[in-house]
């Protein structure tokens, strides 16, 4: 898995070949994930 989008209030993930749209919203996926491999970014609004 490379990349997280999000789609209105769907979230699509995406891996080598594959683009699922899941839906669930990221802060859902966010809960399950382990918080010692996936970092949240912060988003520069300046």
């Amino acid at each position: 898995m490379t990349l997280f989008e999000i789609v209105g209030n769907y979230t699509r993930f995406f891996f080598d070949s594959n683009k699922p749209l899941i839906y669930k919203s990221l802060a859902q996926i966010e809960e399950k994930l382990p918080s010692d491999v996936f970092l949240e970014p912060t988003v520069n609004k300046s």
